[in-house]
């Protein structure tokens, strides 16, 4: 509320606070899919779809979203939130550091942060990916279709959290990744996620 009540808008603190909350996310990329918009072209980041949408636009929908869900005062399953919002994380920067594989870092934020969207929402992943104006190729990773380009980051960010250290090896030697900055990443992405629960104003 502090952000979008500002005089002066500020579009990366409010792409920041957004992605901070998987449900406000799905839900504003769900909106702009919705018929009361006819946009031609998908969605990559978050930082699109605040820009897109418009400061007025997107503080009045946030408005009335946060407003509803104080009304509401459920608890969400917050152990999946952080989760979610770690692996986002991880691969944003994974794909900052490597940008020879040619992913955009934004792009990879949402497809961790929405890879447990199904049981958040308490729904199918199919019904969920179809909900968001993502490209196709985001869709299907989503829903772990085989062959997939970014089936192997799912499995580098399942050894981790797995433990699974001989699988996490033999990954990062084959997609060419420093195993130092790998570690690295995680324990970034780790103390981002956790920085949403605790208050600290670190993250970037």
């Amino acid at each position: 509320f502090k952000i979008i009540e500002a005089e002066e808008p500020d579009f990366d603190a409010l792409s920041l606070a957004v992605k901070a909350d998987v449900a406000i996310t799905f839900r504003l990329l769900a909106y702009l899919n919705s018929a009361a918009f006819s946009f031609t072209q998908k969605i990559e980041s978050i930082d699109q779809a605040v820009r897109l949408l418009g400061w007025a636009k997107v503080r009045n929908w946030l408005r009335a979203t946060l407003l509803a869900d104080m009304a509401r005062d459920e608890d969400g399953p917050q152990e999946l939130v952080l989760l979610s919002l770690q692996r986002g994380k991880f691969l944003e920067l994974l794909a900052g550091e490597y940008d020879y594989w040619g992913y955009n870092p934004g792009s990879l934020f949402l497809l961790g942060m929405f890879s447990l969207l199904d049981a958040i929402l308490g729904m199918p992943m199919a019904r969920a990916a179809d909900l968001l104006p993502l490209d196709l190729k985001l869709k299907a990773a989503l829903q772990r279709e085989e062959n997939n380009e970014y089936s192997r980051l799912f499995d580098l960010l399942e050894s981790f959290e797995d433990a699974d250290w001989d699988t996490l090896a033999a990954l990062t030697r084959n997609l060419s990744f420093e195993p130092e900055f790998v570690k690295s990443a995680y324990a970034e992405a780790q103390n981002w996620a956790n920085s949403f629960f605790t208050g600290s104003k670190t993250n970037e």
